[in-house]
């Protein structure tokens, strides 16, 4: 499958990177996942989405809006960041797919995950400051679990 989630902050922020070739149903397996996160977690919880290695994706709004219609009680979301695409119709449909998941979903495209790291923290003194090590994701060359 062409993504990966795990928290990158243990029940605060959620991670989640796509790879290759992207499909609806990756995005409906994700959503199911980041669902049970929710669920799990201590709100507000956050999501940090990377996109630097997506080849494609899915160009029918109406799919996508199906796929992640039911993702998150809006009480429980906190901000959703994006990062990682130059590409720009790819952002276009971020910014979009955001608005669509929920009149209160507080979305940002930034430019690294650096940047979302510390917008974040600027916005919720409640995360840990600053994250420890074995709390980042796992980067590109290590083994990743990739989750069907």
């Amino acid at each position: 499958m062409p993504y990966h989630i795990n928290w990158y902050q243990q029940d605060r922020i959620i991670f989640e990177k796509f790879y290759g070739d992207v499909v609806v149903e990756d995005v409906r397996n994700l959503n199911a996942q980041s669902s049970k996160m929710f669920i799990a977690g201590t709100p507000l919880i956050h999501v940090i989405v990377d996109l630097s290695e997506i080849q494609s994706f899915p160009k029918s709004m109406g799919v996508i809006k199906e796929a992640i219609r039911s993702r998150a009680d809006p009480d429980r979301l906190g901000w959703v960041m994006i990062f990682g695409t130059k590409n720009p119709i790819l952002k276009f449909f971020a910014s979009v797919i955001a608005q669509v998941a929920g009149e209160r979903v507080r979305f940002r495209l930034v430019n690294s995950l650096d940047e979302a790291v510390a917008f974040l923290h600027d916005q919720d003194q409640t995360l840990l400051h600053p994250l420890e090590p074995d709390n980042r994701p796992v980067q590109d060359d290590d083994q990743l679990p990739i989750n069907p």
